[in-house]
């Protein structure tokens, strides 16, 4: 028997674009994604069927595997070769149609494939306490198959920087105002996915609903702007400027905000803080997230 205990070295992950949803191309062009701790959940479960009667005594007689549902998380950090296709899986739409994806998961025990990945949901967080730019996908897919010809040697990190974007070397903003006390960011963007009937065990289809942004602010709590803003029902600007010590620069902007609560901490012996939540709508241009990445030659 082949000994198949590991740890999480000899775990890695590569992703690549489709061209058609649920069918890996022909000439993938991919891109190995290192796992950030035990990161990378996306798996099948299965649905099952049994009949609400009492056919076969109070024993359950009958149960039919229907469809096996793939979804899970995928954790990674802001690494700058790397994030413009972290966002891109979530932020990327086509006349309104969300791009799909290929996985590839290796382990010892069980290489496997997941096709027709989409992203439900995207969170960029970033807190002064840990400081790096955690990117959370929520992810769900047509299918997994197993894929015994994957080894480890197609996997390969050289071109990624181990260092990802950080908290600490960015810059943010409020309509222009630079917040110089940020405790934590947090954007969510949802894309509200809704899943087609079960055609042969796999789902028809993925459609992307209407897009939601959410932005979640800690800061020191040394000004009113932003109470003013709800009080008034004025919309705000948010701008964020991450750089790298390579010259690496991603800045993202939320065009259009309105605040919907603001949350005030003020523990004893402790700075005062303010948590507001913002929902995000589009600007005159039909924007409502913005994002460019500059990687540094």
């Amino acid at each position: 028997m082949t000994d198949n205990r590991h740890t999480a070295l000899h775990r890695h992950l590569r992703i690549c674009r489709e061209d058609a949803w649920g069918r890996c191309p022909a000439r993938p062009s991919w891109q190995c994604v290192p796992i950030f701790g035990d990161g990378c959940k996306l798996m099948p479960a299965a649905a099952f069927f049994s009949p609400e009667t009492q056919f076969g005594g109070w024993r359950r007689a009958v149960l039919l595997p229907e469809l096996a549902q793939v979804r899970g998380a995928l954790v990674c950090l802001a690494w700058p070769q790397l994030t413009a296709l972290l966002l891109g899986m979530a932020l990327d739409r086509t006349d309104d149609a969300l791009n799909s994806y290929c996985l590839d998961t290796y382990t010892p025990a069980g290489p496997r494939r997941c096709l027709g990945a989409m992203a439900e949901a995207l969170e960029v967080i970033a807190t002064a306490e840990g400081g790096d730019v955690e990117l959370r996908l929520s992810l769900r897919g047509r299918s997994e198959e197993a894929n015994a010809s994957l080894t480890e040697g197609a996997f390969t990190y050289a071109a990624v920087s181990p260092v990802p974007f950080r908290l600490q070397r960015a810059a943010l903003s409020v309509d222009g105002a630079p917040v110089a006390s940020a405790g934590s960011m947090r954007l969510r963007i949802d894309n509200h996915l809704e899943e087609g009937p079960s055609q042969a065990g796999v789902l028809a289809f993925l459609a992307a609903g209407p897009r939601t942004v959410s932005l979640e602010l800690t800061r020191a709590d040394d000004d009113s702007a932003l109470r003013d803003a709800l009080r008034a029902g004025a919309a705000v600007a948010f701008g964020a400027v991450f750089t790298h010590p390579a010259g690496h620069t991603l800045s993202v902007g939320l065009p259009r905000l309105y605040v919907e609560a603001g949350e005030d901490r003020a523990a004893p012996g402790a700075v005062a803080e303010t948590v507001t939540r913002l929902e995000g709508a589009c600007d005159s241009t039909g924007a409502d997230v913005v994002w460019s990445l500059h990687l540094s030659t």
